[in-house]
């Protein structure tokens, strides 16, 4: 429903460098916007957008990390990565997320 005003706020933290974390930041909306329960499972649609962002560090960033690597190992890149916390907000609910060792605290 286009009417349903939504919004996504993050904090990512990285550990082993901010690659992961930078990546993340870039593309947690854009997995959220295309999930497929969005619109219709606010928490189904958080997991939909996390694993999708999970696979896009597997596939991408250790390929990339391996092949820029001169003995083709991902290195420092294999202990790289980010927790996160997410406050997702549609029409007047609002749901939090964390990823690691983030979290949130909500005062109302």
């Amino acid at each position: 429903d286009r009417s349903v005003r939504r919004s996504v706020y993050a904090v990512f933290g990285g550990f082993n460098g901010n690659t992961v974390s930078d990546h993340l930041s870039r593309e947690l909306a854009r997995h959220l916007a295309h999930a497929k329960s969005i619109g219709i499972d606010a928490k189904r649609a958080l997991r939909e957008a996390r694993t999708a962002l999970e696979n896009d560090v597997e596939a991408s960033f250790w390929l990339n990390y391996a092949a820029a690597e001169p003995n083709g190992s991902a290195g420092e890149a294999s202990t790289a990565g980010a927790s996160c916390t997410v406050v997702f907000i549609e029409g007047t609910k609002m749901y939090t997320a964390n990823c690691g060792n983030s979290r949130a605290v909500a005062i109302t």
